[in-house]
């Protein structure tokens, strides 16, 4: 069984206890990878979540996030990937999703 929890070292996640999943998430920013609202208030925003959300048995752990915020939640759009890098790429993609959308 894999661990569930995790910290972030420098970019890299490490398994963690609960007490230190706890303490990173006390500053908010610590969190954030990147962000980048639009003019038409348009958010496009990639974190760490120090969850792994992968729930099957197989795969990587799904530790990084990138969420789109429109209007309802019908518009939003949603990926995860297992590495700092992984979700870097991703979230200028996303951006660049969005943008060719407008």
């Amino acid at each position: 069984m894999r661990p569930e929890l995790y910290t972030l070292v420098g970019h890299e996640p490490k398994p963690c206890t609960l007490d230190e999943y706890v303490a990173q998430f006390g500053d908010r920013k610590k969190r954030i990878i990147k962000q980048d609202k639009l003019d038409d208030g348009t958010m496009v925003s990639t974190v760490f979540l120090g969850l792994d959300h992968n729930y099957h048995p197989d795969g990587p752990p799904l530790l990084f996030e990138t969420m789109v915020f429109k209007g309802s939640w019908e518009e939003n759009d949603l990926r995860r990937y297992s590495t700092w890098e992984e979700a870097v790429a991703g979230h200028e993609e996303m951006l660049a999703k969005v943008k060719g959308s407008r």
